[in-house]
Protein backbone atom coordinates (compact mmCIF):
# COMPACT_ATOMS: atom_id res chain seq x y z
CA UNK A 1 0.00 0.00 0.00
CA UNK A 2 1.18 3.60 -0.39
CA UNK A 3 3.58 5.04 2.48
CA UNK A 4 4.49 1.70 3.24
CA UNK A 5 8.55 2.33 2.17
CA UNK A 6 8.88 0.97 -1.05
CA UNK A 7 10.86 4.04 -2.46
CA UNK A 8 13.29 3.55 0.41
CA UNK A 9 13.45 0.00 0.10
CA UNK A 10 14.24 0.58 -3.68
CA UNK A 11 17.03 3.33 -2.60
CA UNK A 12 18.78 0.80 -0.20
CA UNK A 13 18.35 -1.69 -2.76
CA UNK A 14 20.51 0.24 -4.86
CA UNK A 15 23.28 1.50 -2.66
CA UNK A 16 23.66 -2.21 -1.69
CA UNK A 17 24.18 -2.97 -5.39
CA UNK A 18 26.55 -0.46 -5.71
CA UNK A 19 28.47 -0.96 -2.69
CA UNK A 20 29.28 -4.56 -2.79
CA UNK A 21 29.30 -4.24 -6.94
CA UNK A 22 26.98 -6.38 -8.07
CA UNK A 23 26.37 -4.12 -10.28
CA UNK A 24 27.69 -1.50 -12.52
CA UNK A 25 24.74 0.82 -12.58
CA UNK A 26 21.89 1.20 -10.21
CA UNK A 27 19.65 3.28 -12.24
CA UNK A 28 16.15 4.69 -10.45
CA UNK A 29 13.30 6.04 -12.04
CA UNK A 30 10.29 7.78 -10.36
CA UNK A 31 7.53 6.90 -12.18
CA UNK A 32 4.02 9.27 -11.95
CA UNK A 33 0.23 8.09 -12.60
CA UNK A 34 0.63 8.89 -16.18
CA UNK A 35 4.36 8.35 -16.67
CA UNK A 36 5.55 9.82 -20.15
CA UNK A 37 8.33 8.40 -22.03
CA UNK A 38 10.47 10.86 -22.77
CA UNK A 39 10.64 11.97 -19.11
CA UNK A 40 11.28 8.22 -18.43
CA UNK A 41 14.14 8.41 -21.49
CA UNK A 42 15.62 11.56 -19.81
CA UNK A 43 15.96 10.07 -16.44
CA UNK A 44 17.75 7.00 -17.75
CA UNK A 45 19.94 8.73 -19.93
CA UNK A 46 21.25 11.27 -17.38
CA UNK A 47 22.32 8.38 -14.87
CA UNK A 48 23.95 6.80 -17.49
CA UNK A 49 25.62 10.49 -18.52
CA UNK A 50 24.21 10.33 -22.08
CA UNK A 51 22.36 13.43 -23.50
CA UNK A 52 19.02 13.32 -25.72
CA UNK A 53 18.37 15.87 -27.51
CA UNK A 54 16.14 14.47 -30.08
CA UNK A 55 12.35 15.07 -29.78
CA UNK A 56 11.41 12.36 -31.55
CA UNK A 57 10.53 9.26 -28.69
CA UNK A 58 11.44 6.65 -31.21
CA UNK A 59 14.70 7.91 -32.43
CA UNK A 60 15.32 9.08 -28.72
CA UNK A 61 14.79 5.11 -27.94
CA UNK A 62 16.98 4.31 -30.98
CA UNK A 63 19.68 6.15 -29.14
CA UNK A 64 19.04 4.95 -25.67
CA UNK A 65 18.70 0.83 -26.87
CA UNK A 66 22.39 1.61 -29.07
CA UNK A 67 23.83 3.25 -25.67
CA UNK A 68 22.55 0.21 -23.46
CA UNK A 69 23.10 -2.30 -26.06
CA UNK A 70 27.11 -1.25 -26.21
CA UNK A 71 27.53 -1.40 -22.14
CA UNK A 72 26.34 -4.72 -22.22
CA UNK A 73 28.67 -6.20 -24.77
CA UNK A 74 31.17 -4.41 -22.62
CA UNK A 75 29.56 -6.99 -19.84
CA UNK A 76 28.24 -4.06 -17.93
CA UNK A 77 25.29 -5.06 -15.54
CA UNK A 78 23.17 -2.56 -15.01
CA UNK A 79 19.74 -2.56 -12.35
CA UNK A 80 17.43 -0.91 -13.78
CA UNK A 81 14.38 0.37 -11.13
CA UNK A 82 11.25 1.36 -11.98
CA UNK A 83 9.62 3.30 -9.05
CA UNK A 84 5.91 3.38 -8.49
CA UNK A 85 4.57 2.03 -11.60
CA UNK A 86 1.08 2.13 -12.21
CA UNK A 87 0.20 -0.18 -15.43
CA UNK A 88 1.99 -1.52 -18.14
CA UNK A 89 5.39 0.07 -19.76
CA UNK A 90 6.30 -1.09 -22.85
CA UNK A 91 10.06 -1.35 -22.90
CA UNK A 92 10.65 -1.73 -26.11
CA UNK A 93 9.19 1.62 -26.77
CA UNK A 94 11.32 3.53 -23.57
CA UNK A 95 14.88 1.77 -25.43
CA UNK A 96 15.62 -1.24 -22.91
CA UNK A 97 17.10 -3.69 -25.44
CA UNK A 98 15.21 -7.23 -25.93
CA UNK A 99 18.19 -8.94 -24.46
CA UNK A 100 18.49 -7.21 -21.73
CA UNK A 101 17.79 -10.23 -18.72
CA UNK A 102 19.88 -12.68 -21.21
CA UNK A 103 22.90 -10.96 -20.27
CA UNK A 104 22.91 -10.62 -16.55
CA UNK A 105 21.00 -7.16 -16.05
CA UNK A 106 18.17 -6.68 -13.95
CA UNK A 107 14.59 -4.79 -13.82
CA UNK A 108 13.01 -4.60 -10.81
CA UNK A 109 9.96 -2.37 -9.61
CA UNK A 110 7.46 -1.16 -6.98
CA UNK A 111 3.55 -1.13 -7.31
CA UNK A 112 0.48 -0.90 -5.24
CA UNK A 113 -1.48 -3.34 -8.04
CA UNK A 114 -0.83 -6.94 -8.02
CA UNK A 115 -2.11 -7.08 -11.72
CA UNK A 116 0.94 -4.61 -12.83
CA UNK A 117 3.21 -7.94 -11.99
CA UNK A 118 1.06 -10.21 -13.96
CA UNK A 119 0.95 -7.40 -17.13
CA UNK A 120 4.71 -6.96 -16.81
CA UNK A 121 5.25 -10.86 -16.87
CA UNK A 122 7.38 -10.38 -13.43
CA UNK A 123 9.49 -13.42 -12.67
CA UNK A 124 9.26 -12.91 -8.85
CA UNK A 125 6.15 -10.86 -7.03
CA UNK A 126 7.77 -9.77 -3.35
CA UNK A 127 4.92 -8.35 -0.86
CA UNK A 128 6.19 -5.18 1.27
CA UNK A 129 4.01 -5.70 4.40
CA UNK A 130 3.77 -3.70 7.56
CA UNK A 131 6.22 -2.90 10.21
CA UNK A 132 5.90 -5.05 13.23
CA UNK A 133 5.00 -3.94 16.07
CA UNK A 134 8.68 -4.12 17.91
CA UNK A 135 9.83 -2.28 14.26
CA UNK A 136 7.20 0.59 14.25
CA UNK A 137 8.66 1.50 18.09
CA UNK A 138 11.55 1.58 17.32
CA UNK A 139 11.44 3.64 14.06
CA UNK A 140 8.49 6.24 15.95
CA UNK A 141 10.83 6.64 18.81
CA UNK A 142 13.97 7.51 16.40
CA UNK A 143 11.40 10.49 14.69
CA UNK A 144 9.80 11.35 18.24
CA UNK A 145 12.66 10.83 20.48
CA UNK A 146 13.15 9.87 23.71
CA UNK A 147 10.38 11.53 25.46
CA UNK A 148 8.48 8.66 24.35
CA UNK A 149 10.44 6.55 26.92
CA UNK A 150 9.02 9.02 30.13
CA UNK A 151 6.39 8.21 32.41
CA UNK A 152 3.97 10.77 31.10
CA UNK A 153 4.59 10.20 27.53
CA UNK A 154 5.08 6.76 27.05
CA UNK A 155 1.81 5.04 27.54
CA UNK A 156 0.02 7.70 24.75
CA UNK A 157 2.66 7.48 22.16
CA UNK A 158 1.98 3.47 22.29
CA UNK A 159 -1.57 4.07 21.59
CA UNK A 160 -0.27 6.58 19.17
CA UNK A 161 1.92 4.02 17.53
CA UNK A 162 -1.10 1.59 17.90
CA UNK A 163 -3.41 3.81 15.77
CA UNK A 164 -0.69 4.05 12.64
CA UNK A 165 -0.94 -0.16 12.07
CA UNK A 166 2.75 -0.45 11.24
CA UNK A 167 2.58 2.09 8.23
CA UNK A 168 5.87 3.81 8.31
CA UNK A 169 4.82 6.72 6.16
CA UNK A 170 2.18 7.75 9.30
CA UNK A 171 4.73 6.54 12.13
CA UNK A 172 7.06 8.72 10.50
CA UNK A 173 5.13 11.70 10.41
CA UNK A 174 3.31 11.47 13.36
CA UNK A 175 6.88 10.89 15.41
CA UNK A 176 8.02 14.14 13.31
CA UNK A 177 5.11 16.23 14.40
CA UNK A 178 5.15 15.46 18.41
CA UNK A 179 8.58 15.87 18.98
CA UNK A 180 8.91 18.15 21.65
CA UNK A 181 5.50 18.75 22.32
CA UNK A 182 3.63 18.41 25.59
CA UNK A 183 1.31 15.87 26.88
CA UNK A 184 -1.63 17.75 25.88
CA UNK A 185 -1.13 17.93 21.94
CA UNK A 186 -0.50 14.24 22.45
CA UNK A 187 -3.59 13.76 24.37
CA UNK A 188 -5.17 15.61 21.18
CA UNK A 189 -4.01 13.88 18.36
CA UNK A 190 -4.42 10.09 20.22
CA UNK A 191 -8.17 11.68 20.08
CA UNK A 192 -8.25 12.69 16.24
CA UNK A 193 -6.55 9.39 15.20
CA UNK A 194 -9.28 7.21 16.94
CA UNK A 195 -12.08 9.13 15.83
CA UNK A 196 -10.56 8.88 12.13
CA UNK A 197 -10.21 12.42 11.64
CA UNK A 198 -5.88 13.03 12.30
CA UNK A 199 -5.98 16.18 9.28
CA UNK A 200 -4.94 18.69 11.62
CA UNK A 201 -1.84 16.85 12.56
CA UNK A 202 0.93 18.80 10.40
CA UNK A 203 1.88 16.02 7.44
CA UNK A 204 -0.98 13.50 8.01
CA UNK A 205 -3.56 15.30 5.37
CA UNK A 206 -0.85 16.42 2.58
CA UNK A 207 1.21 13.41 3.24
CA UNK A 208 -0.08 10.28 4.07
CA UNK A 209 -3.56 10.79 3.23
CA UNK A 210 -2.78 12.71 -0.38
CA UNK A 211 -0.60 9.61 -1.14
CA UNK A 212 -3.13 6.68 0.10
CA UNK A 213 -5.78 8.30 -1.84
CA UNK A 214 -3.90 7.83 -4.91
CA UNK A 215 -5.02 4.28 -4.90
CA UNK A 216 -8.40 5.51 -4.39
CA UNK A 217 -8.74 7.63 -7.52
CA UNK A 218 -6.76 5.30 -9.69
CA UNK A 219 -9.81 2.37 -9.41
CA UNK A 220 -10.69 2.36 -12.41
CA UNK A 221 -15.01 1.67 -11.94
CA UNK A 222 -17.39 3.73 -10.02
CA UNK A 223 -18.45 0.39 -8.39
CA UNK A 224 -15.38 -0.57 -6.92
CA UNK A 225 -14.57 3.23 -4.97
CA UNK A 226 -18.14 3.10 -4.14
CA UNK A 227 -17.45 -0.71 -2.02
CA UNK A 228 -14.31 0.87 -0.48
CA UNK A 229 -15.88 3.75 0.78
CA UNK A 230 -18.62 1.31 2.33
CA UNK A 231 -15.95 -0.21 4.38
CA UNK A 232 -15.58 2.59 6.48
CA UNK A 233 -18.78 2.54 7.88
CA UNK A 234 -18.36 -0.07 10.01
CA UNK A 235 -16.01 0.45 13.29
CA UNK A 236 -12.36 0.01 12.70
CA UNK A 237 -10.80 -3.17 12.18
CA UNK A 238 -14.32 -4.90 11.67
CA UNK A 239 -14.51 -7.87 8.76
CA UNK A 240 -16.90 -7.14 6.53
CA UNK A 241 -17.91 -10.02 4.77
CA UNK A 242 -19.26 -10.53 1.06
CA UNK A 243 -22.40 -11.28 2.32
CA UNK A 244 -23.11 -8.40 4.49
CA UNK A 245 -21.65 -6.06 1.60
CA UNK A 246 -24.23 -7.94 -1.03
CA UNK A 247 -26.89 -7.24 1.13
CA UNK A 248 -26.24 -3.57 1.55
CA UNK A 249 -25.22 -3.11 -1.93
CA UNK A 250 -28.35 -4.79 -3.34
CA UNK A 251 -30.21 -2.62 -1.60
CA UNK A 252 -28.63 0.63 -2.53
CA UNK A 253 -28.20 -0.27 -6.02
CA UNK A 254 -24.58 -0.12 -6.69
CA UNK A 255 -24.57 -2.82 -9.02
CA UNK A 256 -24.64 -2.35 -12.57
CA UNK A 257 -26.50 -5.11 -14.14
CA UNK A 258 -27.00 -7.23 -11.59
CA UNK A 259 -30.75 -9.02 -11.45
CA UNK A 260 -29.94 -11.68 -9.14
CA UNK A 261 -28.62 -13.00 -5.45
CA UNK A 262 -25.95 -14.88 -7.07
CA UNK A 263 -24.78 -12.07 -9.85
CA UNK A 264 -24.92 -9.56 -6.73
CA UNK A 265 -22.68 -12.50 -4.67
CA UNK A 266 -19.81 -12.89 -7.91
CA UNK A 267 -19.47 -8.71 -7.78
CA UNK A 268 -18.95 -7.90 -4.44
CA UNK A 269 -16.19 -11.10 -4.78
CA UNK A 270 -14.95 -9.53 -7.93
CA UNK A 271 -14.36 -6.36 -6.19
CA UNK A 272 -13.03 -7.26 -3.09
CA UNK A 273 -10.75 -9.32 -5.37
CA UNK A 274 -10.00 -6.00 -7.11
CA UNK A 275 -9.17 -3.78 -3.89
CA UNK A 276 -7.34 -5.90 -2.09
CA UNK A 277 -5.07 -6.30 -5.26
CA UNK A 278 -4.93 -2.51 -5.03
CA UNK A 279 -3.65 -3.05 -1.65
CA UNK A 280 -6.73 -0.90 0.03
CA UNK A 281 -8.38 -3.59 1.56
CA UNK A 282 -6.85 -6.74 3.80
CA UNK A 283 -8.15 -10.13 4.46
CA UNK A 284 -10.29 -10.36 6.90
CA UNK A 285 -10.57 -12.34 9.76
CA UNK A 286 -13.43 -14.31 8.57
CA UNK A 287 -13.70 -16.39 4.94
CA UNK A 288 -14.95 -14.67 2.54
CA UNK A 289 -14.22 -11.01 4.08
CA UNK A 290 -12.01 -8.10 3.71
CA UNK A 291 -10.97 -5.28 6.21
CA UNK A 292 -9.30 -1.78 6.26
CA UNK A 293 -5.98 -0.76 7.40
CA UNK A 294 -6.88 1.82 10.42
CA UNK A 295 -5.26 4.10 8.29
CA UNK A 296 -6.71 3.48 4.99
CA UNK A 297 -9.63 3.48 6.88
CA UNK A 298 -9.38 7.28 8.12
CA UNK A 299 -8.38 8.07 4.59
CA UNK A 300 -11.80 6.46 3.53
CA UNK A 301 -13.46 8.29 6.16
CA UNK A 302 -11.82 11.68 5.07
CA UNK A 303 -13.03 10.74 1.47
CA UNK A 304 -16.05 9.44 2.06
CA UNK A 305 -17.38 12.60 4.53
CA UNK A 306 -16.88 15.12 1.08
CA UNK A 307 -20.27 16.84 0.00
CA UNK A 308 -20.36 14.92 -3.04
CA UNK A 309 -19.95 11.39 -0.92
CA UNK A 310 -22.07 12.57 2.08
CA UNK A 311 -21.19 10.26 4.56
CA UNK A 312 -20.85 10.61 8.08
CA UNK A 313 -19.58 8.05 10.39
CA UNK A 314 -18.78 7.64 14.05
CA UNK A 315 -18.38 4.27 14.28
CA UNK A 316 -17.65 2.88 18.38
CA UNK A 317 -16.82 6.52 19.27
CA UNK A 318 -18.32 6.17 22.62
CA UNK A 319 -21.82 8.27 21.60
CA UNK A 320 -24.32 8.45 24.70
CA UNK A 321 -26.79 10.35 22.49
CA UNK A 322 -27.63 10.97 18.68
CA UNK A 323 -25.06 14.15 17.69
CA UNK A 324 -25.79 17.37 16.36
CA UNK A 325 -25.65 16.91 12.65
CA UNK A 326 -24.41 20.10 10.72
CA UNK A 327 -26.01 19.80 7.02
CA UNK A 328 -27.78 17.05 8.02
CA UNK A 329 -30.36 17.28 5.20
CA UNK A 330 -27.84 17.06 3.12
CA UNK A 331 -26.34 13.45 4.59
CA UNK A 332 -26.39 10.39 2.29
CA UNK A 333 -25.06 7.87 4.79
CA UNK A 334 -25.11 7.79 8.65
CA UNK A 335 -23.05 5.09 10.60
CA UNK A 336 -23.33 5.35 14.61
CA UNK A 337 -22.61 1.74 14.93
CA UNK A 338 -21.46 -0.11 18.03
CA UNK A 339 -21.93 3.49 20.63
CA UNK A 340 -24.10 3.80 23.55
CA UNK A 341 -26.83 5.57 21.90
CA UNK A 342 -29.91 5.37 23.96
CA UNK A 343 -32.18 8.00 23.01
CA UNK A 344 -33.24 9.11 19.62
CA UNK A 345 -34.62 12.80 18.41
CA UNK A 346 -38.08 12.79 17.54
CA UNK A 347 -37.55 13.13 14.04
CA UNK A 348 -35.06 13.90 11.71
CA UNK A 349 -35.10 15.77 7.99
CA UNK A 350 -32.76 13.71 5.90
CA UNK A 351 -34.04 13.86 2.46
CA UNK A 352 -31.68 12.27 1.16
CA UNK A 353 -30.59 9.97 3.40
CA UNK A 354 -29.75 6.45 1.70
CA UNK A 355 -28.33 4.20 4.51
CA UNK A 356 -28.64 4.24 8.26
CA UNK A 357 -26.64 1.87 10.39
CA UNK A 358 -27.14 1.90 14.05
CA UNK A 359 -26.58 -1.65 14.82
CA UNK A 360 -24.59 -2.60 18.29
CA UNK A 361 -26.58 -0.07 20.29
CA UNK A 362 -27.39 -2.27 22.94
CA UNK A 363 -28.84 0.95 25.05
CA UNK A 364 -31.19 1.65 22.85
CA UNK A 365 -34.74 -0.03 23.86
CA UNK A 366 -36.72 2.40 21.82
CA UNK A 367 -37.37 3.85 18.55
CA UNK A 368 -39.67 7.27 18.55
CA UNK A 369 -42.58 6.78 16.57
CA UNK A 370 -41.85 9.80 14.14
CA UNK A 371 -38.54 8.77 13.58
CA UNK A 372 -38.23 7.71 10.30
CA UNK A 373 -40.34 10.59 9.13
CA UNK A 374 -38.41 12.39 7.15
CA UNK A 375 -36.43 9.92 5.83
CA UNK A 376 -38.26 9.10 2.51
CA UNK A 377 -35.14 8.16 0.11
CA UNK A 378 -33.92 5.71 2.80
CA UNK A 379 -32.99 2.59 0.83
CA UNK A 380 -30.93 0.61 3.43
CA UNK A 381 -31.62 0.14 7.11
CA UNK A 382 -29.50 -1.69 9.84
CA UNK A 383 -30.69 -1.75 13.41
CA UNK A 384 -29.15 -4.94 14.56
CA UNK A 385 -28.28 -5.95 17.98
CA UNK A 386 -30.58 -3.35 19.79
CA UNK A 387 -33.28 -4.39 22.13
CA UNK A 388 -36.72 -2.82 20.83
CA UNK A 389 -39.68 -4.56 21.50
CA UNK A 390 -41.45 -2.72 18.41
CA UNK A 391 -41.21 -1.03 14.93
CA UNK A 392 -42.44 2.76 15.04
CA UNK A 393 -45.36 3.84 12.81
CA UNK A 394 -43.21 5.61 10.56
CA UNK A 395 -41.30 2.51 9.16
CA UNK A 396 -44.01 1.89 7.04
CA UNK A 397 -43.20 5.40 5.16
CA UNK A 398 -40.23 3.83 4.07
CA UNK A 399 -41.43 3.59 0.56
CA UNK A 400 -38.07 3.18 -1.07
CA UNK A 401 -36.70 0.51 1.24
CA UNK A 402 -34.97 -2.52 -0.50
CA UNK A 403 -32.73 -4.28 2.41
CA UNK A 404 -33.90 -4.11 6.11
CA UNK A 405 -31.51 -5.62 9.07
CA UNK A 406 -33.33 -6.93 11.87
CA UNK A 407 -30.83 -9.21 13.06
CA UNK A 408 -30.44 -9.73 17.00
CA UNK A 409 -33.35 -8.20 18.17
CA UNK A 410 -34.82 -10.39 20.48
CA UNK A 411 -37.48 -8.73 21.87
CA UNK A 412 -38.78 -7.52 18.79
CA UNK A 413 -42.41 -9.69 18.64
CA UNK A 414 -44.59 -7.54 15.87
CA UNK A 415 -43.46 -6.75 12.48
CA UNK A 416 -46.37 -6.42 10.33
CA UNK A 417 -45.31 -3.01 9.62
CA UNK A 418 -42.77 -4.85 7.38
CA UNK A 419 -45.63 -5.48 4.70
CA UNK A 420 -46.16 -1.96 3.20
CA UNK A 421 -42.28 -1.73 2.06
CA UNK A 422 -43.07 -3.09 -1.32
CA UNK A 423 -39.43 -2.33 -2.64
CA UNK A 424 -38.33 -4.42 0.24
CA UNK A 425 -35.72 -7.20 -1.56
CA UNK A 426 -33.68 -8.06 1.94
CA UNK A 427 -35.05 -8.58 4.83
CA UNK A 428 -33.04 -10.46 7.85
CA UNK A 429 -35.01 -11.28 11.12
CA UNK A 430 -32.14 -13.60 12.96
CA UNK A 431 -32.49 -14.14 16.17
CA UNK A 432 -35.39 -12.15 16.97
CA UNK A 433 -38.64 -12.92 18.79
CA UNK A 434 -41.19 -13.65 16.19
CA UNK A 435 -43.71 -16.39 16.64
CA UNK A 436 -45.07 -15.94 13.35
CA UNK A 437 -44.93 -14.61 10.04
CA UNK A 438 -47.66 -11.67 9.56
CA UNK A 439 -49.80 -12.37 6.10
CA UNK A 440 -48.98 -8.91 5.51
CA UNK A 441 -45.14 -10.32 4.25
CA UNK A 442 -47.20 -11.92 1.75
CA UNK A 443 -46.86 -8.58 -0.36
CA UNK A 444 -43.41 -8.46 -0.65
CA UNK A 445 -43.47 -9.39 -4.39
CA UNK A 446 -39.70 -8.14 -4.57
CA UNK A 447 -38.52 -9.89 -1.91
CA UNK A 448 -35.18 -11.61 -3.10
CA UNK A 449 -34.10 -13.03 0.35
CA UNK A 450 -35.61 -13.65 3.87
CA UNK A 451 -33.44 -14.59 6.59
CA UNK A 452 -35.44 -16.51 9.51
CA UNK A 453 -31.81 -18.10 10.99
CA UNK A 454 -32.63 -19.17 14.63
CA UNK A 455 -35.38 -17.51 15.49
CA UNK A 456 -36.39 -19.96 18.04
CA UNK A 457 -40.21 -19.44 19.21
CA UNK A 458 -41.37 -19.07 15.25
CA UNK A 459 -39.37 -22.90 14.96
CA UNK A 460 -40.94 -23.73 18.17
CA UNK A 461 -44.72 -22.36 16.63
CA UNK A 462 -43.74 -24.53 13.38
CA UNK A 463 -43.10 -27.46 15.03
CA UNK A 464 -46.08 -27.45 17.22
CA UNK A 465 -48.59 -26.65 13.48
CA UNK A 466 -46.54 -29.96 12.14
CA UNK A 467 -47.09 -31.97 15.34
CA UNK A 468 -51.03 -30.54 14.59
CA UNK A 469 -51.14 -31.80 11.11
CA UNK A 470 -49.68 -35.36 11.33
Amino acid sequence: MGGVGKTTLMKQVARKVNSEELFQEAIMVNLTQKPELKKIQDQIAEQLGLELKEESQVVRAGKLSERLTQDLLKGKKILLIFDNLWERLDLDDIGIPLEWNDRGCKITFTTRKVEVCSHMKSQAKIPVNVLSKKEAWHLFKEKAGDAVDSSELNVVAKEVVKECGGLPLAIITLGMALQDKDKKVWDDALLQLQRSNPTNIKGMDQKVFSSLEMSYNYLESKEAQVCFLFCCLFREGYSVSENEMMKYGIGEGLFKDVNTLEEASCRVHMLFDKLKASCLLLEGDRSNSVKMHDVVRDVAVSIASRAEHGFLVKAKVGLKEWPEIENVQKCKRISFVYNEINKLPYQIECPQLLTLFLFGNHSLKEIPDDFFQGMNSLKVLDICGIDISMLPPSVEGLKNLRTLWLDRCPQLKDVTLIGRLKKLEILCLQETGICELPKETGRLANLKLLDLSNTIYLEREMKAMLALVS
